[in-house]
């Protein structure tokens, strides 16, 4: 600006700004005396440019806002706050994430507009606040009767095969001579495993098949299917010996199957077979007269698998109500009621000692329990899907567990941990099943990829990889002489597989 003299002097150029009077007493600036002063406007171009400069400012500044700002995850509640704040509830496409991200951004173009919307959330609402999670404590109730009787029995069983497996454990450690007889069977019985071939293929089924077990001491398989009754195939012929189903039979489709330990082991004993349903109950069948002779009821919800305790006098049975429980073979009663999974309980199976038991679930969480003690000593978390199938090692101190993230999980009771991790299948996998004859030195898994896999249990490697179904792939077992694999598919057949020095 130009101050005008009073005496009519020339006039003096002071500067209008702060900041240009500090410029020029700094030397930066220098402004004539008596020089006139002419103030250019910027171009339309410099103008536009400035003004999307701002925009683009304000445009950052906003986003930084909006990801700070905390809105609900409740639909309801974000509909809620987008009529409080005059927008649309939905925008033709978006999904809730979308949403969510159009009120973050609005109310973060109000705050910088320095004007709270009405009902504007800036602040998470309680419920959407972290909560510490609450610490469950373990609850214990008192065992009846009968839970007592069962726990000493079970005791005294598991005490007297835990020792003699741990003699067996003690001669291969002090004698070279077992050592190398182990070894020479593993041989064996991997050279065996690597010639799998298919060897017969029998249609045993209108409906797709869920499940098989071969029974221990005899030539018998049996098949599950979507239909409420059970099959019986002879392992050698695949031929028809019977079915299991009419009066007393199930009402749904069999989910699981599990032989007495000792069926066809003597022929004084009735052949028993037990299974599962989708109709809530689990059924003790006597093969020989093809009927059910127990019927196991108590289940809330589908039970999705049965394993025999080997002791043979009680069942366990796994299902959908979140339970798994412990029955009385000969009597039907429920011993003993477990809770403590969050999900559908699917796989169940006792160790070969019978101290032990081990259950998974859709969570993806396995658990083993004491029988002896009513205890939870070890949790298996480590499966990122659901677990689907498991079963234990006759070497008793290992549990391999399977399920919907495509691996088998091996797990060292020894250790409480993960020993291995085996990269198993390109789909769920449906059933694992350890080789009883010997130390167990194979573990067979059938996948939803439509492969039947055979693994080394020494160094996990896989020994045969075999294809023949037409799809899924649902369930398999070893038979009792550990020569050949029967394996079940939705393709509605039972197929056998043998090695070839065997056909």
């Amino acid at each position: 600006t130009m101050e005008p003299p009073s005496d009519g002097a020339v006039p003096v150029l002071k500067p209008a700004s702060a900041a240009l009077q500090a410029a020029v007493r700094a030397g930066n600036i220098n402004i004539a005396e008596g020089g006139k002063m002419e103030v250019l406007e910027l171009s339309a171009t410099s103008l536009d440019e400035q003004d999307r400069h701002a925009v683009l400012l304000r445009r950052v500044e906003a986003e930084r806002r909006a990801r700070s700002i905390v809105v609900p995850t409740n639909p309801e509640e974000v509909r809620q706050q987008l009529r409080s704040i005059g927008q649309p509830v939905r925008l033709f496409g978006e999904n809730l994430a979308d949403i969510r991200e159009r009120l973050r951004e609005f109310i973060a173009r109000r705050q910088l507009d320095g004007d709270e919307a009405p009902g504007m959330l800036t602040e998470p609402m309680e419920e959407d606040k972290p909560k510490a999670p609450e610490k469950k404590a373990d609850v214990y109730s008192e065992a009846s009767a009968d839970l007592v009787e069962a726990r000493q029995r079970i005791f005294d069983y598991s005490s007297t095969h835990t020792v003699e497996r741990m003699a067996g454990v003690k001669r291969r450690r002090e004698s070279a001579e077992e050592r190398a007889r182990v070894d020479e069977s593993a041989k064996e019985t991997y050279k065996d495993m690597r010639a799998l071939a298919i060897s017969a293929s029998q249609f045993a089924d209108e409906r797709p098949l869920g499940a098989c077990r071969c029974a221990p001491h005899a030539d018998v398989v049996a098949s599950a299917s979507l239909a409420p009754y059970i099959k019986l195939w002879d392992t050698e012929s695949l031929e028809s010996k019977g079915i299991l189903g009419g009066p007393g039979a199930h009402t749904e489709r069999a989910t699981g199957l599990a032989w007495h330990p000792q069926a066809f082991g003597s022929m004084d004993a009735a052949p028993l077979l037990a299974s599962s349903s989708a109709d809530t109950t689990a059924k003790l069948w006597d093969v020989r007269g093809l009927a059910p002779v127990q019927t196991f009821t108590g289940h809330q919800n589908r039970v999705s698998n049965v394993d025999f305790h080997p002791s043979g006098e009680y069942i366990g049975t796994a299902s959908f109500d979140h339970t798994w429980r412990l029955w009385h073979a000969e009597t039907g009663k429920e011993i003993l009621l477990q809770d403590g999974h969050i999900r559908e309980v699917q796989a169940i199976v006792f160790q070969k000692d019978g101290a032990l038991v081990a259950t998974g679930d859709f969570s993806g969480v396995g658990h083993v329990w004491d029988l002896r003690a009513g205890k939870k000593i070890f949790a298996m978390v480590g499966h990122v899907k659901r677990i689907v199938c498991a079963d234990f090692s006759p070497n008793g101190f290992q549990v391999a567990t399977g399920g919907d993230d495509h691996s088998v999980k091996i797990w060292d009771l020894r250790k409480r941990a993960c020993a291995y991790t085996v990269p198993a299948h390109m789909g769920l996998v449906s059933e694992l099943r350890f080789l009883q004859h010997g130390l167990g030195e194979a573990l067979l898994s059938t996948s939803f990829d439509g492969t039947i896999r055979v693994w080394g249990t020494r160094d996990w490697r896989k020994l045969a990889d075999l294809s023949g179904h037409e799809g899924k792939v649902m369930g398999g077992d070893f038979e009792r002489g550990g020569k050949a694999v029967f394996t079940v598919g939705y393709d509605r057949t039972l197929k056998k597989w043998s090695s070839d020095s065997l056909l």
